[in-house]
């Protein structure tokens, strides 16, 4: 090489350099003034480059720890006030890990061109990405086109289109340099998303770790979405300083698994849109299906993801009674599965039930709804008991649910009743009425001739368990008797 100087400028220029007796670098000149600096290579492999220099540059906690590839054609000319007056060149196969940053980019192929006094770099290849202190799973990249433009205070995105397995997406805008971060305003299209589980996506960097663990739990699989989303704050933001100028999303889903609770039926099927703004999220479901129940507008809602309380607001109009049941008898507590199988319903109900959940302690969860009933039936096929034209509300709470003065038709007499279902160890249904046992008997056949001899009514309490040893079902009756005439023979 040789090397020129004097007042104004100087220039150095390497003609050939190999390393272990392998080729580093060919033709590479660097030349600087008062106005204007420059460099040129004919090639420069990259690998052998940083093999040759990681001996003395390795110390520096911003060395690359790994870097392959190759640059060729390469022409980069400038003022000294970073703006540029030619660019070009190519990059193939580069593969670079930096371990203050916790990234490795690997398989990027580019080109290097000008647009005006901006450098250019066109994208190309199937670059792959692992960025664990963002997020913590790769990102594999089918095919990537677009352009990113390289400014003294700004760093633009122009149609970057992004293809992999189960993902289409498109970003435009900007990262501009000011006196403080990075400001980011960027625009996120996502035409396609298929079969994907995103929870390795998630950005856990900037997530708040309660809402965080919340959504790695929750998000079990996306069948089919879409979006758009727009980024608008300094690099580093906080999420409890989001604002609603900060975040804007709108994604459309379909066929969306939800594990919303631990050990609660899954919601699945789950079609709908979901909106971002801020720090909080809100989605609008048109359908989805929890267990036997297929459920019409419910919706979930966190006002905020640093304060992270998730609220599901589950409502259902003509709702199939049996489904209904059957998903209680799914719910984690202890002895409902039994009370609840044993049970048969026929007919349609309305429903809205409201579920809180703290996502920091998300076994501290509290619940809230009613349920209506219509007309209609119920029965225990296990010992042939049944009711008709069932009426009213019931409440739905954590403790227990709860009904009073509903109707139903017992054979040939009306009831009131008020009922209850506990939850925990021992769970049980009962329920208290006043009723004429005799007409019932009468009703069923059974020992005929002596219930024509009961006349009255009187306070009666069925309770209805499983059997601890064995699980078999067993229903309790208890009556004082008290207004009850019997005419002996």
């Amino acid at each position: 090489g040789d090397e020129q100087t004097n007042e104004r400028a100087w220039a150095v220029e390497v003609f050939g350099l190999a390393f272990n007796d392998e080729p580093v670098l060919s033709s590479v000149a660097w030349a600087k003034n008062s106005e204007d600096q420059g460099v040129w290579a004919e090639w420069m492999d990259l690998g052998s480059l940083h093999q040759a220099l990681d001996p003395w540059l390795s110390v520096d906690a911003r060395w690359p720890s790994a870097l392959s590839g190759r640059l060729s054609e390469m022409a980069l000319l400038g003022g000294v006030d970073s703006h540029i007056h030619q660019a070009g060149g190519k990059i193939q196969d580069l593969t670079v890990a930096l371990p203050a940053l916790d990234l490795t980019l690997e398989r990027f192929n580019g080109v290097i061109g000008q647009a005006g006094d901006q450098w250019v770099l066109e994208l190309a290849g199937q670059p792959r990405l692992s960025w664990p202190e963002v997020i913590r799973g790769e990102i594999n990249i089918d095919q990537i086109d677009g352009r990113v433009l390289f400014s003294p205070d700004q760093i633009g995105f122009e149609q970057i289109q992004v293809e992999s397995t189960g993902v289409s997406a498109e970003f435009n805008g900007s990262i501009y340099q000011t006196r403080g971060r990075p400001f980011l305003d960027l625009l996120i299209e996502a035409p396609r998303i298929d079969g994907v589980d995103v929870r390795p996506y998630l950005p856990h960097a900037v997530i708040p770790p309660p809402a965080m663990g919340w959504l790695e739990q929750a998000l079990v699989w996306i069948g089919q979405a879409d979006g758009v989303a727009l980024l608008h704050f300094p690099a580093g933001l906080k999420t409890a300083d989001f604002d609603i100028g900060h975040l804007s999303a709108e994604v459309n889903f379909s066929d969306l698994d939800l594990n919303y609770l631990n050990n609660w039926p899954k919601a699945t099927d789950v079609a709908g849109q979901a909106s971002f703004l801020g720090a909080g999220m809100r989605a609008e479901v048109q359908r989805a299906q929890v267990g036997e129940l297929t459920l019409q507008a419910p919706s979930i809602e966190i006002e905020r993801f640093d304060e992270g309380i998730l609220t599901l607001d589950l409502a259902g109009e003509s709702v199939a009674a049996q489904a209904l049941s059957s998903t209680l008898g799914d719910l984690p507590f202890q002895g409902w599965s039994g009370v609840f199988d044993a049970m048969a319903w026929t007919g349609e109900i309305e429903a809205a039930v409201g579920l809180e959940v703290p996502l920091k302690k998300r076994e501290e969860w509290s619940l809230e709804g009613l349920v209506s009933f219509a007309g209609n039936g119920f029965s225990l096929p296990n010992i042939d008991f049944s009711v008709s034209d069932l009426t009213g509300e019931i409440d739905i709470g954590r403790d227990a649910i709860r009904g009073e003065q509903l109707s139903a038709s017992l054979g040939s007499q009306s009831l009131n009743f008020n009922t209850q279902i506990g939850l925990g160890e021992g769970a049980k249904v009962a329920v208290a009425t006043r009723l004429n046992p005799g007409q019932w008997l009468s009703d069923r056949g059974w020992l005929l001739g002596f219930g024509d001899r009961l006349q009255g009514q009187t306070d009666v309490v069925v309770e209805i368990a499983r059997w601890p040893s064995n699980q078999a079902l067993s229903v309790e009756v208890t009556s004082d008797l008290v207004g009850l005439d019997m005419d002996l023979p």
